[in-house]
C-alpha cells in the first residue's frame, strides 16, 4: 500500500513538473511563414537565428523567443531587401507556469514567456533595376519643384513640456512611381513632424517619419505604433498621412496609396480599414488621424489619377472603434487641395497654422471649426471648388471629442 502511495506521489510530482515547463512542449524558437505571393524564385534569407540558401517561398523560419523584435532581411540576387520586423507578444502556454515558481524561471530565462506575435509574413520584392528606371524615368517627368517658405515654416512655437506619452506615426508621399505626384507633401510632413517635436512637446525618438513611403514601410510603421500603444501603459498617438487615396470601385473601401502602389490595384495599397482596425484593437488611450488626402481617385488638382475612371467616386465611410478621431482633408467626392502660395497642402497649412497661433493649445472642437472655415474659403478663392473637412469619431469618443487636446 506504501509503494502505491509513493509511486502516485511520484507521479504527481512528475506530471506537475512537465505541465508547468512550457518550455518543454514549446521550445525556446517558434516559426513563422514567410511568403511573397508573386515571386517563386528562390531567396537568401537572413535571420537572426541562421542562414539560409536558395530557398523558396513560402517558407518557415524559426524565430527565438524573447522579449525583443527579431528583425528578418529577405533578399535575392538583382531585388531591393525587404525589411521585417517580428514583435513579441506574451505566450499563454506559460500561464501554468504561475503556479510554479521553478517552470516560470525556466520559461523566463529561455525566453519562452514570449513568443511572434504573428505567424504569417507577407510582403512584394521589387527588381531593383526596375525600381531604379522607373525612379529615373520619374524624376525627369516630373523635375523637384522648389518649396515655398511660408509663416507656418517660421517662428514654430516650443513647448517646455513633455508629451512622454504620445507616439506618432508621419507618412507624406510625394514622389509616385505608377501616378501622378502630390505636390508639397514631403515638405506637409517634415514640418508637421516640427511641430509634433517642437509644439506638441514629443520626444522625437517616439515618432516615425517615412517620406515616399512603400506598402512595406507603411506596415512596418503601423506594427511599430502597434506595439508602443501595446506596450507602454497610458500611451496615445497620432498619425498623419499626406499623399494619395483611392476606393475599390465595387466595394467603396477605402485605401491608402503607397509610393509603389497602383490606382488600378487596390491589393498594391493600404487599407483604411486595415489602419484604424489595427491601431483600434491596441491599448491606447486615445488615437487622433490627420488625413491630408481624399479618397475618391482624384488628385489634389482635382484630376482623376486614372484617366478610365473618369468620375470621382466617394468612398465609403469606415466604422471607427476605440476611443478614435479622424480629422479628414475634404468629405463626400472633394479633392483634398493644395495652397502653392505656401507650399503646403490647404488642410495641413491651416492645421499647422492653428498650432501655431494657439502654441499647441487648442481644443478639438476649435482646432476643427479653425479648419473647417478657413479650408472652405481658400479652396473657393484659389481654385472655386469646394472642400469641406470633417471630423469622424468612434462611440466611445462620441461625447468627449469636443474638449480632447494633442499636448
Amino acid at each position: 500500500m506504501k509503494r502505491i502511495h509513493l509511486s502516485f506521489l511520484i507521479m504527481c510530482v512528475l506530471l506537475l513538473t512537465l505541465s508547468s515547463c512550457a518550455t518543454i512542449f514549446s521550445g525556446v524558437n517558434a516559426k513563422i511563414t514567410l511568403n511573397d505571393p508573386q515571386q517563386k524564385q528562390p531567396v537568401d534569407i537572413t535571420t537572426d537565428v541562421k542562414h539560409y540558401d536558395n530557398v523558396t517561398l513560402p517558407y518557415k523560419v524559426k524565430i527565438k523567443r524573447g522579449y525583443k523584435p527579431s528583425n528578418i532581411t529577405v533578399e535575392s540576387d538583382g531585388y531591393k531587401p525587404i525589411e521585417i520586423t517580428v514583435l513579441k507578444t506574451y505566450n499563454a502556454a506559460t500561464i501554468a507556469n504561475l503556479i510554479n515558481v521553478v517552470g516560470w524561471g525556466v520559461d523566463a530565462a529561455t525566453g519562452a514567456l514570449m513568443k511572434p506575435e504573428q505567424k504569417d509574413f507577407e510582403f512584394r520584392m521589387e527588381k531593383e533595376e526596375e525600381h531604379v528606371q522607373l525612379a529615373q524615368e520619374h524624376q525627369i517627368l516630373t523635375p523637384k519643384k522648389e518649396v515655398v517658405k511660408s509663416d507656418v515654416d517660421r517662428n514654430i512655437p516650443q513647448s517646455y513640456k513633455k508629451s512622454e506619452n504620445t507616439y506618432a506615426l508621419i507618412i507624406a508621399n510625394e514622389e509616385y512611381q505608377f501616378v501622378d505626384d502630390v505636390n508639397f507633401a514631403a515638405h506637409d510632413g517634415e514640418v508637421f513632424k516640427e511641430y509634433c517635436i517642437k509644439t506638441l512637446g514629443i520626444p522625437e525618438r517616439q515618432i516615425r517619419y517615412y517620406a515616399n513611403a512603400s506598402y512595406g514601410v507603411i506596415s512596418g510603421g503601423v506594427d511599430w505604433l502597434k506595439y508602443a500603444l501595446n506596450n507602454f501603459e497610458g500611451s496615445k498617438a497620432i498619425v498623419y498621412y499626406c499623399g494619395h487615396g483611392i476606393p475599390d470601385e465595387k466595394t467603396g473601401d477605402a485605401y491608402i496609396i503607397p509610393v509603389d502602389g497602383k490606382g488600378t490595384n487596390t491589393t498594391t495599397c493600404y487599407s483604411l480599414n486595415t489602419l484604424y482596425t489595427t491601431l483600434a484593437n491596441t491599448k491606447a488611450s486615445n488615437i487622433t488621424y490627420f488625413m491630408d488626402a481624399c479618397f475618391t481617385g482624384a488628385n489634389k488638382e482635382g484630376s482623376m489619377l486614372v484617366a478610365a475612371r473618369g468620375v470621382a467616386r466617394e468612398a465609403k465611410k469606415e466604422v471607427l472603434a476605440g476611443k478614435a478621431v479622424v480629422f479628414s482633408a475634404s468629405s463626400g467626392d472633394e479633392t483634398a487641395m493644395t495652397y502653392p502660395e505656401k507650399g503646403h497642402g490647404l488642410f495641413t497649412y491651416f492645421l499647422l497654422k492653428k498650432l501655431q497661433e494657439t502654441q499647441g493649445n487648442v481644443s478639438y472642437s476649435d482646432l476643427a471649426d479653425y479648419i473647417n472655415k478657413n479650408v472652405k474659403k481658400e479652396a473657393f478663392l484659389i481654385n472655386e471648388k469646394p472642400q469641406t473637412p470633417v471630423v469622424a469619431t468612434s462611440t466611445a469618443a462620441s461625447s468627449t471629442w469636443k474638449n480632447m487636446t494633442l499636448k
